[in-house]
């Protein structure tokens, strides 16, 4: 099952992160976790450092999830 999620995307070496907009993530986005996805048709993969709101479940809201990419 996929979840939605605003995707803000910071690549290796970068310190600003890039809004992509709405994607699709293969797991529930949690903090600390994984998160693969694709952008432009091109596979992406990173750390989830936040997501906001915590409660996006409950509140039945579609989650800003920020993605840190490591070299």
């Amino acid at each position: 099952m996929s979840h939605r999620a605003y995707i803000y995307l910071q690549p290796p070496g970068i310190k600003i992160a890039i809004d992509l907009g709405e994607k699709e993530l293969e797991m529930r986005p949690t903090r600390h976790g994984r998160a693969r996805f694709e952008h432009e048709g091109i596979p992406q993969a990173g750390h989830i450092e936040q997501v906001d709101p915590p409660d996006w479940e409950a509140r039945g809201a579609i989650p800003k999830v920020l993605v840190v990419q490591r070299q």
